[in-house]
């Protein structure tokens, strides 16, 4: 893939977890970098939950270069959404492949 392929920017934030002073979770982003990258989204899923409300959930490939940064459970803001990255791939020539979702209701 070329560079000039690589069209759509996201920003890319890590997560932090900490504890708040009444002993429950805090998470925190922090902006790390903005990628550019071939994003290719794959059709909504309709799932359901064992109580059955419904929700919808997407997964994507974000191809890019130099991802340094990106880990699973790192958060891209892509499109006006945040995806969650699931997992992150290396591949030749510097290139990197991002497995991200979201999730909606």
């Amino acid at each position: 893939m070329r560079i000039l392929e690589l069209q759509t920017p996201a920003d890319l934030y890590g997560i932090v977890e900490s504890e708040d002073a009444w002993g429950g979770r805090v998470l925190t982003t922090t902006s790390v970098a903005t990628l550019w990258g071939d994003f290719r989204p794959e059709p909504p899923a309709s799932k359901a939950t064992g109580e059955g409300d419904a929700y919808v959930v997407q997964t994507a490939t974000f191809l890019c270069r130099d991802a340094l940064g990106a880990v699973a459970g790192g958060l891209v803001h892509l499109g006006g959404f945040d995806w969650r990255i699931l997992s992150v791939d290396g591949l030749a020539g510097g290139m990197a492949r991002l497995i991200i979702e979201r999730v909606h209701g």
